[in-house]
């Protein structure tokens, strides 16, 4: 605590010495302060002392942890459109989950679009379905996971066949809804919930005829 007092003061003494603010966050980090580093680094971005790509992620990293998605996302975005990140892949991805925990679903589907076309994993896809369907576009959220399930490699299958179901339901196909719900029925974890939607689309289908 001694020491964490001292680095205080010196970087009131010495605002703009970078030494003793990298002190100040490893000492945080020592004594598992998580907010107290990320108010550092704040302090630190603010001031124009973060240019290195991987200060610039920690930060974003430390935001994410936080449950502070969206200052991550505008930090990320804002670096990438000046040039302090590079505007490749992987930062993209890192972009597209910022908006997606941040729940700025228009933002994300912008990030995710031209991601997904470009993958050739399912994962993608599967997000940008999310996104749309967080924003009420079901017939574009179907043909979306059903590129991701044309692609493959989903951290579960079932559970997209599910969404898929959901997704045609909303969209007013009964008979497309009936048939993923059928398919993710085969699936234990999404058995139950796939046996409940397919009782209320029956149900649905049943009043409206």
């Amino acid at each position: 605590q001694q020491a964490l007092e001292l680095c205080k003061r010196a970087v009131v003494w010495f605002p703009r010495e970078k030494l003793y603010w990298r002190q100040l966050i490893a000492l945080y980090s020592k004594l598992r302060d998580m907010k107290g580093g990320l108010a550092a680094r704040r302090t630190m971005y603010r001031q124009g002392m973060l240019t290195q790509p991987e200060e610039l992620l920690s930060l974003i990293d430390s935001h994410l942890k936080l449950n502070a998605p969206q200052e991550a996302a505008e930090i990320l975005s804002r670096e990438i459109h000046k040039g302090g990140l590079d505007n490749d892949r992987e930062n993209r991805k890192r972009l597209a989950v910022a908006w997606l925990k941040a729940r700025a679903w228009k933002e994300a589907e912008a990030v995710l679009t031209p991601l997904a076309a470009e993958s050739k994993e399912g994962e993608l896809s599967v997000q940008l379905a999310t996104a749309l369907s967080k924003q009420d576009k079901w017939s574009q959220a179907t043909a979306s996971y059903r590129e991701a399930l044309q692609r493959g490699k989903l951290r579960s299958e079932g559970q997209v066949r599910l969404l898929l179901g959901i997704a045609c339901f909303k969209a007013g196909d009964t008979r497309q809804a009936v048939s993923a719900l059928e398919k993710a029925k085969g699936y234990k974890a999404q058995s139950r919930s796939a046996e409940k939607w397919l009782t209320l689309v029956e149900r649905r289908s049943a009043t409206s005829d």
